[in-house]
């Protein structure tokens, strides 16, 4: 692939969906030139978790390498439990977002994913009834939000501008 540079790699995954090879997300491209993102691949048993690894990436010296662990299930849209009071706004986020739970919790956890499944940011909140989120750090993209607490639990598409 040469989409990030001469030898950045390149990852798909297919499904075998009623005997037609689908691929499933998008496409996956190593970071930077001769990362060989790819070389090595791992799948786990339900299909949920991708490692692939690019053995030459330098981030932390000299060829020392790096693996990445994708999550597919995380990029599912899961059904709101927390009621029809939940809610996130503005979005598209232009800095800071705040997302509305509709009634306190003791403890609260929001995930913030890219498209790719990449853990972005994490945060855990007591007694709380608005989380707000800073987007200033975002890449301007689509992202997963994923808040829970205890039993209930939303994710929610965000767009950063």
């Amino acid at each position: 692939n040469e989409y990030n540079g001469r030898d950045s790699g390149h990852v798909r995954v297919y499904e075998n969906i009623s005997g037609v090879w689908t691929q499933i997300g998008n496409d996956i491209d190593g970071e930077v030139a001769d990362d060989r993102f790819g070389t090595n691949v791992s799948l786990s048993s339900n299909g949920n978790i991708l490692a692939a690894g690019a053995p030459t990436n330098d981030d932390n010296g000299f060829n020392t390498g790096v693996v990445q662990v994708f999550n597919r299930k995380i990029l599912s849209i899961q059904e709101n439990t927390f009621g029809s009071e939940f809610n996130m706004y503005p979005n598209p986020s232009f800095g800071v977002s705040k997302i509305h739970l509709g009634e306190h919790y003791n403890k609260v956890s929001v995930k913030a994913f890219n498209v790719l499944g990449r853990l972005v940011t994490t945060q855990t909140l007591n007694n709380t009834d608005v989380i707000q989120l800073s987007t200033q750090q975002f890449t301007t993209g689509i992202y997963f939000i994923k808040v829970q607490s205890g039993t209930k639990e939303a994710t929610i598409k965000l767009v950063v501008k």
